[in-house]
C-alpha cells in the first residue's frame, strides 16, 4: 500500500484553457513523483482512494474535480502498465479540515479483472 499527501486539488473538470491545464497537470505530476521518489514497485491493478479535505463547508461536487491527472501520473512513473478499467478502480471522498486543506492519496494493490470473452450478441433495444 502507498499513502500520501500533497496540499494541492485538482482543478475543474470543465478548464478550457490549454496552457492552465498543461500547468495544473505538471504540478501534480511533479507532487505526486516527488512523493513516490523512493517507491519502485510497479503493480498488475490499483484501488485509489484519493480524499480531498476541504477548508470550507460550502457545496462541493466530487464529479467536477479532475482526478485524471493523479491516475496519469501513476501511469507515467509505471506505478501500473495502463490506466484501464481493468487495471484501476477508483474512490473519491470529501472531508473538511478548515486549518489544512490537502488531498490524501492512497494506493492499494489488487489484482487485475479477467474475465472469459463472450461472442457478440445482438439484442434488441427493447430488451434494455
Amino acid at each position: 500500500m502507498i499513502q500520501f499527501t500533497t496540499p494541492y486539488f485538482p482543478p475543474p473538470v470543465d478548464r478550457k484553457d490549454g496552457e492552465l491545464k498543461h500547468r495544473y497537470k505538471m504540478k501534480w505530476f511533479n507532487s505526486i513523483r516527488e512523493q513516490l521518489k523512493d517507491h519502485h514497485q510497479s503493480y498488475e491493478a490499483i484501488n485509489v482512494e484519493i480524499t480531498y479535505f476541504f477548508d470550507t463547508l460550502s457545496s462541493q461536487d466530487l464529479d467536477n474535480i479532475e482526478f485524471k491527472y493523479i491516475i496519469d501520473a501513476f501511469r507515467q512513473l509505471k506505478i501500473i502498465p495502463d490506466d484501464t478499467w481493468r487495471r484501476v478502480s477508483i474512490r473519491l471522498e470529501g472531508e473538511y479540515d478548515p486549518y489544512n486543506p490537502r488531498t490524501v492519496i492512497k494506493v492499494v494493490p489488487r489484482e487485475i479483472k479477467s474475465y472469459k470473452k463472450l461472442k457478440y450478441r445482438n439484442t434488441d433495444e427493447e430488451e434494455w
